[in-house]
């Protein structure tokens, strides 16, 4: 590998400098006009009792945590995308190690629902997958 900085075996001091050091946050973005919040992966396969990768304690305490959030957000105008994976095919998704995964994520099927908990009963101001 080489003396490629990826492959270093010296540890930076901080992961800000882990960061730092591939050069992220180097060119300055900026902050837009409008306030928003994003929303990931807060489907029905990792929310719902019986979804095939659900069943943490804490996913359920983010679950709840978050939807108080875009309660709130929500009554001061706050704008909401929602992001969720979904396949069209096998061959669309990058290798997975995890079997429901590749037989549960396919576009259609219940586990890419969202929950409605996140969606305010299926509303969202945008959706992405």
């Amino acid at each position: 590998v080489g003396s490629h900085p990826w492959f270093s075996t010296a540890r930076p001091a901080t992961m800000a400098d882990a960061y730092a050091d591939r050069s992220y946050g180097s060119d300055p973005v900026g902050f837009g006009k409008t306030l928003g919040i994003i929303v990931v992966d807060f489907q029905k396969a990792f929310t719902r009792p019986g979804g095939a990768l659900a069943g943490s304690p804490h996913i359920e305490a983010a679950v709840e945590a978050t939807q108080r959030l875009l309660t709130h957000a929500r009554a001061a105008g706050v704008r909401v995308a929602v992001s969720y994976v979904a396949y069209a095919t096998l061959d669309a998704m990058p290798h997975w190690k995890v079997r429901a995964v590749k037989t549960d994520l396919f576009r259609g099927m219940p586990g890419t629902e969202l929950d409605p908990r996140i969606t305010a009963g299926g509303q969202s101001d945008y959706a992405f997958d």
